[in-house]
């Protein structure tokens, strides 16, 4: 990947956890888990496993539709963010 495609890449994931955070503000748990599949899906296809790692910490705390969160799901989310600054 090109520099410039990797760059535009981790432009989108940080779009997508400003995304997973809002939705978490507004209360609105299927956006949530919408984003926070996708960042998990493009962090292992572009070979980010500590990112992937990350981003299913989320999704496993958030749960499956019609589930309530699991409790750590604010500190899944952090250590996402967190993960993803070091991209």
């Amino acid at each position: 990947m090109s520099d410039e495609g990797f760059a535009l890449d981790v432009e989108a994931l940080v779009l997508d956890a400003v995304a997973l955070n809002e939705a978490l503000l507004d209360g609105d748990l299927q956006e949530s888990r919408f984003r926070a599949n996708l960042i998990e899906a493009v962090a292992r296809a572009g070979g980010l496993p500590a990112l992937q790692k990350a981003a299913q910490a989320v999704i496993n705390r958030l749960g499956k539709e019609g589930e309530t969160p699991k409790n750590g799901y604010a500190k899944a989310v952090q250590d996402l963010s967190v993960e993803l600054s070091k991209t």
